[in-house]
């Protein structure tokens, strides 16, 4: 096995195990909530039309999911 694979395979590893152990906005978990700057931001586009998210972390979703659940669906457009 390369050494790039074997990197990933351990990050993978470390990933599943800590997303096993902290669910996803369970309280006191660091997973709770979004990013204060994501809490932040989001009133800014509540009235917006047209508005497109780009979350480079794709992780579990902890600022994504939040995000996405003040949208409505048209297409493969989400709007405010």
């Amino acid at each position: 096995m390369d050494r790039m694979t074997r990197i990933r395979m351990n990050e993978r590893a470390y990933h599943e195990g800590v997303y096993e152990r902290h669910k996803l906005f369970e309280k006191g978990s660091w997973l709770y909530k979004p990013l204060s700057t994501v809490e932040n931001l989001l009133p800014h586009f509540k009235d917006k039309d047209n508005v497109r998210v780009l979350d480079l972390g794709c992780v579990v979703g902890r600022n994504s999911i939040p995000v996405d659940g003040g949208t409505k669906i048209t297409g493969n457009t989400r709007y405010f």
